[in-house]
């Protein structure tokens, strides 16, 4: 192989996880973002997202369409709202752009 990696270093270990988890989260969020251009769900389930199986897609739709998940996109909508400021800070945080000065 091109690259090999100890997986029971727990560095390592952890790099990939987060690795692996940012782009679930990424692919996810692509999904939901194709699933909304279309007007009615029904619509949707009809264009499956690339490289989506239509029996994994039918379950995506179905994840969207629950009221579960519809009620954590209102509260997240609902908390950038009440947000005073964006954060242009990069991946520092706000008190840690405090401490560092």
């Amino acid at each position: 192989t091109k690259f090999e990696f100890d997986m029971s270093m727990p560095h390592i270990l952890n790099y990939v996880t987060h690795s692996m988890v940012e782009r679930y989260l990424d692919h996810r969020y692509n999904c939901h973002k194709h699933f909304k251009k279309y007007a009615t769900p029904s619509e949707a389930r009809q264009h499956a997202y690339k490289n989506i199986s239509q029996q994994d897609w039918d379950w995506l739709c179905n994840h969207f369409e629950s009221d579960k998940f519809k009620e954590k996109v209102r509260k997240n909508v609902d908390n950038r709202k009440k947000l005073k400021y964006n954060h242009r800070g990069g991946s520092l945080s706000f008190p840690g752009h405090r401490e560092k000065k």
